[in-house]
């Protein structure tokens, strides 16, 4: 099982089963990504193992492997506490910012809802030209917060909607063939 580089939960996890299952326990197969993240995929090919939701209202983490088959208690302590810290406040510290980012990832604004301002962070797997959009409720582009090249790696960028009305808003990222869209809510 692999995390995904860049995500509050899973970056830099790496582990394989203990032999409870001659194959994957069990593969989320359907999934809307505009609405959940995956956060794990098998080591045996491209099937998502884990997903993480976040709506205005609530979060959710579901894993579609039991947790008993995670081999030590060291990564079951990591899993579990990054996992408490991303539902609890959404702060996650990953520990070791030298690590290669290897897939292209748009995260969750945060904090969301937000006011008056509010971070977006993203990861690229290699450099790219990037376009970062917010976007109202009409699809009326409301501000470009990246138009640029960027090299590979990890980026955040604030973004201040002080002078925007109370409303949900959407951020859209473009970096080669990886798009990306995400909600927000910002709340006055």
């Amino acid at each position: 099982m692999n995390g995904f580089a860049g995500d509050p939960i899973s970056d830099g996890m790496s582990f394989v089963f203990n032999s409870i299952y001659d194959k994957d326990p069990d593969v989320i197969s359907r999934f809307d990504p505009m609405f959940a993240d995956s956060i794990f995929q098998y080591l045996s090919g491209p099937k998502v193992g884990g997903l993480r939701v976040e709506t205005v209202d609530y979060r959710v983490v579901y894993l579609a492997f039991s947790f008993e088959q995670i081999p030590t208690e060291e990564e079951r302590d990591t899993l579990m506490n990054r996992t408490m810290n991303w539902l609890l406040d959404g702060t996650t510290s990953v520990g070791n910012n030298d690590l290669i980012v290897r897939s292209f990832n748009l995260e969750q604004n945060y904090p969301n809802p937000f006011n008056p301002s509010t971070t977006i962070s993203y990861s690229l797997a290699a450099d790219e030209n990037v376009s970062l959009k917010v976007y109202d409720i009409m699809g009326r582009e409301i501000a470009e917060l990246v138009n640029e090249d960027q090299v590979a790696g990890t980026y955040s960028i604030d973004f201040d909607a002080s002078l925007l009305a109370s409303g949900m808003y959407f951020y859209k990222i473009s970096a080669g063939n990886f798009v990306s869209t995400k909600k927000m809510v910002l709340l006055k």
